[in-house]
């Protein structure tokens, strides 16, 4: 690879004779699930917008016209963003962004000021697991918990994280497998011979 080019995988495919890849990019699948589920009104603008939603929160956070956000802005947006879906912590971030944890804990701070009712949403559900030992992703996917009776704390928080991320990713994984399950039914209808390459 060329210096300074990051690999794409689609790159190392090459499609037969007389035939086309198509591909589908469902660009921040969780961070639209997320809110949904959280019904915060910031984040849905900022998706509704059709603006980059990295970019969008960025300028939110660190309080910036959108034109202004640096790419290493936008890459400590983003970087928060994944790490509130995956359950992280400041340490995880700092280590991520390559900042310190004072500085990590001050832009997740301001991520929930700017997203609250994320925030709001994530106390409940872990309430919600605490309590039932179980979630119920947004299609009726159902995963069970046990673990978050462990006497062990790092294996109840690791119980934690499981549920808050099944309650992102399940819903996100069925949204594309229901998309493609139509794009499929679409090609049959119109005659297009099509097959699908998972990579």
């Amino acid at each position: 690879l060329p210096r300074g080019k990051t690999p794409n995988i689609r790159e190392a495919f090459k499609s037969p004779d007389n035939k086309l890849f198509v591909t589908t990019d469902y660009a921040g699948m969780e961070l639209r699930v997320l809110a949904h589920v959280s019904g915060d009104d910031n984040m849905i603008q900022g998706i509704s917008s059709g603006k980059d939603l990295h970019s969008y929160t960025a300028s939110l956070i660190f309080n910036k016209p959108i034109e202004k956000i640096s790419k290493d802005e936008r890459h400590l947006a983003k970087s928060v963003s994944f790490l509130i879906v995956y359950g992280g912590q400041a340490g995880k971030l700092a280590a991520t962004a390559r900042i310190s944890i004072q500085r990590a804990q001050k832009i997740i701070d301001k991520y929930g000021e700017v997203y609250p009712k994320v925030f709001e949403w994530m106390d409940k559900t872990k309430r919600f697991i605490y309590e039932n030992q179980y979630v119920v992703s947004l299609f009726g996917g159902i995963r069970h918990l046990p673990n978050i009776k462990s006497p062990d704390l790092k294996v109840k928080l690791h119980a934690e994280r499981q549920g808050m991320n099944y309650l992102i990713q399940r819903p996100a994984s069925d949204i594309l497998l229901y998309s493609l399950l139509d794009i499929l039914e679409e090609f049959l209808l119109r005659g297009i011979q099509s097959q699908v390459v998972s990579t």
